[in-house]
């Protein structure tokens, strides 16, 4: 009963800062897909192929890991810049471009070129490019989710000195950079419906496996099931929908920003193909050892702690030390309510609270508090490397693959070191966190806790 209140109290807390619903997640990139694939006549482990293609463009493999603030503030890379374009942003433009040179629009020949060019080079090789398929539909079905211009999130482009020429986010008119609402299914039923459509009849346009004629249902006997998977609005929903569909394995459900609903969402998802973390210790390259030593203990605290006060106080940079403001350090009641709040398990939840811009109201970080502390409220993980996704940085000689990227922004006479790490947790797929410190008298302290939405 406590928990079922305490949930209630957040969602109340939530709904005033626009709690997203639904999103062009796993559930739509391998669910639908894999659905859509079966009605239209593949065998089982033929759709599986396909939708697991199409989820891996999703940080599902280490070619598919890129970052917004890497390639186009902290590192500036055109070629991470492009493949993201061709991937989740088909624009038929070129790079680099202001954002509104580069606006995707839904279906258009852009969008749909890559799925058809799947199509033809199968011809002969059908059973093998089935998961390249699949990944050609990926960008397709984002045309309808990132149709518009993006906008460059203001803060971190300020913060970062960003190169807005290259940077891909979420357009305006469908919530910014910050919002999962441009994935949003239920806000955007027609799109959803006109985004299977495509994705359908592409899927009838592959050629036959090994001779096998397929016979693909009629799309009006499949409108109704779609519509039903547009409305759905929590993990339980979603489970329920694939369930009667025949579809009984949700696990991919696992990390899509939708609050579990009625039961608790603990199924985990083995579909990615990504190296396991050996450690929670980085060895990256060229990075300064108190600042590697500073940022090694930080994470190994943060991922398991229950106490974000010590946390905050241990790594927090002190208030009143020289070259620090109001408007460089955030303040410690929001650092501990932003440390708690990447913790909680059930990130759909609490997604909106997150990608707060503004600091957090006492009700805000109250709400926070009372969910770490309830049953089940944070994340816990059995092996501590499973909390973040491996990523590494792009260089031409091998470098050791981390749970996060280190980055020196700034020291100047007039300004402190200024240091960023760069993380994903694999409860929350789906947003790139950043974590700032700067250096003052010699002691490394965290300023902000800022993210990013991606996908």
């Amino acid at each position: 009963m406590l928990m079922r209140t305490t949930r209630n109290w957040l969602i109340l807390v939530l709904l005033a800062v626009n709690l997203p619903a639904l999103a062009f997640e796993r559930d739509v990139h391998f669910g639908l897909t894999k659905w859509l694939a079966i009605q239209a006549g593949f065998a089982v482990p033929e759709a599986d192929a396909i939708a697991t293609g199409n989820q891996r463009v999703d940080s599902g493999g280490m070619q598919f890991m890129e970052s917004a603030p890497i390639y186009a503030c902290l590192k500036k890379d055109l070629e991470s810049a492009a493949d993201v374009a061709r991937h989740h942003h088909p624009h038929g433009g070129t790079l680099p471009a202001a954002p509104g040179q580069r606006a995707v629009e839904a279906a258009s020949s852009a969008a749909q070129a890559a799925a058809d060019r799947a199509v033809r080079d199968s011809v002969k090789q059908a059973p093998a490019l089935l998961i390249h398929f699949g990944e050609a539909l990926h960008s397709l079905q984002d045309s309808w989710s990132h149709q518009g211009v993006g906008e460059p999130p203001r803060q971190l482009v300020a913060n970062l000195a960003c190169d807005t020429s290259l940077m891909w986010t979420h357009p305006a008119s469908r919530g910014g950079a910050n919002s999962h609402r441009p994935d949003l299914t239920r806000d955007w039923p027609a799109d959803t419906l006109a985004m299977a459509k495509a994705t359908y009849a592409s899927l009838q346009q592959y050629p036959q496996i090994l001779g096998v004629k397929r016979s693909p249902k009629a799309w009006s006997d499949l409108v109704p099931a779609v519509k039903d998977f547009a409305r759905a609005s929590s993990k339980s929903q979603k489970h329920d929908w694939f369930v009667a569909q025949g579809i009984s394995d949700t696990a991919f459900l696992e990390g899509i920003s939708l609050p579990d609903g009625k039961k608790v969402f603990d199924a985990r998802w083995t579909g990615h193909k990504l190296p396991q973390l050996a450690s929670l210790v980085s060895t990256q390259h060229k990075v300064e050892p108190a600042l590697l030593d500073f940022f090694n203990r930080f994470f190994a605290q943060w991922l398991i702690t229950k106490d974000f006060n010590a946390l905050a106080a241990d790594f927090g940079a002190r208030a009143g030390a020289p070259g620090l403001s109001t408007q460089t350090a955030i303040s410690q009641a929001d650092l501990i309510a932003r440390l708690t709040a990447w913790r909680l398990r059930d990130h759909g939840q609490s997604v909106a609270l997150i990608h707060a811009s503004e600091p957090l109201s006492a009700e805000q970080r109250k709400a926070i508090a009372t969910v770490a502390q309830s049953e089940q409220g944070l994340i816990q993980h059995a092996v501590a490397t499973d909390a973040l996704f491996p990523m590494m940085v792009k260089t031409p000689e091998p470098v050791p693959i981390s749970g996060f990227l280190i980055f020196l922004v700034s020291g100047t006479d007039a300004a402190p070191e200024k240091a960023v790490a760069v993380t994903k947790f694999r409860h929350a797929p789906y947003d790139t966190v950043l974590v700032s410190a700067v250096r003052v008298d010699g002691r490394w302290g965290i300023v902000g806790i800022d993210s990013i939405v991606e996908h």
